[in-house]
């Protein structure tokens, strides 16, 4: 539309307006009522409220898809050390909570107690090894110092007899 100012005709400072700025005119020009302010701020509300819950769906949306792309992408070199770490300490964990029970801990008790005997098995065995081998080598002490002996008293023996021998033809030289 055009709007001629001044009455005669001639075109002096004409201005143009245009159908939005008459619509926004007439919004600007309608007075409302309290009822009505309260049931638009309402609507404006809920119109909020659907995209806040749009935008939420969207969010919850990605952060689903985010999680399976990393779930499928392989482990770098530091998740994988991490995971390891965690897992052992939870193993780690698990393992004092299991050594906590009454009957955990008495089949502890047990293993020990079977350790134990046996050592102390072992060392009986020994010793009774490291005492025969003594026994052993005395009897064979004995038998040596038993030869020896019997080997003294027999060269004791040769040489009374050639002692008597010699004093025999000692006294038949001296006879004859």
């Amino acid at each position: 539309m055009r709007a001629d100012i001044g009455g005669n005709g001639a075109n002096r400072e004409a201005a143009i307006v245009t159908k939005n700025d008459i619509a926004r005119m007439r919004m600007a020009s309608k007075v409302t009522s309290d009822a009505d302010q309260a049931n638009n701020k309402k609507i404006l509300e809920e119109q909020k409220a659907q995209q806040q819950a749009a935008a939420k769906a969207r969010k919850a949306k990605m952060v689903h898809m985010d999680r399976n792309r990393s779930s499928k992408l392989p482990a770098t070199e530091i998740e994988v050390e991490q995971n390891q770490r965690a897992e052992g300490l939870l193993s780690k964990a698990q393992q004092q909570l299991d050594e906590e029970h009454d009957d955990v801990k008495h089949m502890n008790q047990m293993t020990l107690y079977a350790k134990v005997v046996t050592v102390r098995d072992k060392q009986l065995d020994e010793n009774k090894a490291l005492e025969a081998d003594w026994v052993n080598e005395q009897k064979r002490l004995d038998i040596m110092m038993e030869i020896e002996r019997l080997k003294a008293l027999k060269a004791e023996d040769e040489r009374e007899t050639l002692r008597v021998e010699a004093q025999r033809r000692g006294a038949a030289v001296i006879i004859e």
